[in-house]
């Protein structure tokens, strides 16, 4: 392993990181990392390829084979032969087949091979349920949020005890206005809280107490994971949303400050920067953040609340025709919902306006 790993195109996973991702798949206690497990671990953490040693004995010559495998297929990418003559040669063959992986697969082939995208890192025995917990969850980050039920729905049909899937269930529940539904998640959650890991667990207790409207709880619980986990831009994002709500706009700034250090792209986060600078009245660089967003998400300026609350800052910043137009965007959805959303925000602007009949 350290032989293939000199090579600058290969970078070998540590067996600590290789533990950690055992327990999250809930096979702690493997002491044999076997093929299909080590496949498994690479198709969850996004790694490039697996390598499979192998070492037999034929009329006294030692035959060491390295097999390198796609981890989502299972197809072979190559395979590399040496022999040894004796148990004394066994080390210096090992070598020579290092070798022969890094020059003639390792400078080549995984220099241009593309990685797959990692999985979230959570617990679940099953790899088919934590696939639909992704997609579950890139569905409710692209707006889809019945969809993400859904999906998250099939994901416990395969695996009832996986505690996060519960957790986005919960907090779906709660964003429907069923509380009581998504406390019946939550409690499943602390149920199977022996089984996840610490940082699982931080996650969990500040995401409930956000869904339940908790926001200084929630803002501490975020501030308490991101002190051990401060590279992790997702919970930025949400302490952010967290003290946005809790009607702390500054604050909220700047943890959208330390989220845009890692990822400086979120339509999410643009809005939500600019729905905070309309709270303090700085309306010029709020619209200024919309627009970007907008340059992300096009469909957001007619989805939901997001159309009602760019249109009237325009209108506070005095831009009462361009408020009309956004609010008209709405008029024109063939969706009656939509409509509706949209008289209701051309009559508040009336009423900005002083316009009451």
């Amino acid at each position: 392993g350290a032989g293939i790993g000199q090579s600058e195109h290969i970078t070998l996973v540590s067996r600590s990181r290789i533990n950690e991702t055992l327990a999250r798949m809930q096979r702690t206690g493997d002491s044999i990392l076997t093929e299909r497990v080590a496949r498994e671990a690479a198709v969850r953490e996004g790694w490039a390829a697996v390598v499979v040693p192998s070492i037999a004995i034929f009329d006294s010559t030692y035959v060491i084979t390295a097999r390198i495998l796609d981890p989502a297929s299972g197809a072979e990418l190559t395979t590399r032969t040496v022999r040894a003559r004796s148990k004394r040669e066994i080390i210096d063959a090992i070598d020579e087949l290092a070798r022969s992986v890094r020059r003639e697969f390792g400078e080549s082939a995984l220099s241009v091979m593309r990685r797959s995208s990692p999985l979230p890192q959570v617990t679940t025995a099953s790899l088919d349920a934590l696939e639909q917990y992704a997609a579950g969850s890139r569905a409710w980050d692209a707006g889809r949020m019945n969809d993400a039920r859904t999906l998250w729905e099939g994901a416990l049909k395969l695996d009832s005890t996986f505690a996060l899937a519960h957790l986005a269930l919960g907090r779906y529940r709660y964003w429907v206005n069923n509380g009581p539904a998504g406390d019946r998640h939550f409690e499943r959650v602390l149920a199977n809280a022996d089984r996840i890991t610490d940082r699982e667990r931080m996650w969990a207790t500040a995401q409930m107490a956000s869904a339940r409207g908790n926001w200084q709880q929630a803002a501490a619980d975020y501030r308490a994971y991101l002190s051990r986990y401060p590279a992790f831009p997702t919970a930025w994002l949400n302490l952010g949303n967290t003290l946005m709500r809790d009607g702390r706009p500054r604050e909220a700034l700047a943890a959208y400050d330390e989220f845009m250090k890692l990822d400086s792209t979120s339509g999410s986060a643009l809005i939500n920067v600019a729905t905070s600078y309309s709270m303090l009245a700085v309306y010029d660089t709020s619209v200024m953040f919309y627009r970007k967003a907008f340059a992300v998400r096009p469909e957001w300026e007619t989805w939901f609340n997001i159309n009602h609350e760019y249109g009237m800052t325009l209108a506070r910043h005095n831009r009462f025709d361009e408020a009309r137009a956004v609010f008209q965007r709405m008029l024109d959805r063939p969706n009656a919902s939509d409509q509706a959303r949209g008289h209701r925000s051309m009559a508040l602007l009336d009423l900005l306006m002083g316009r009451p009949r």
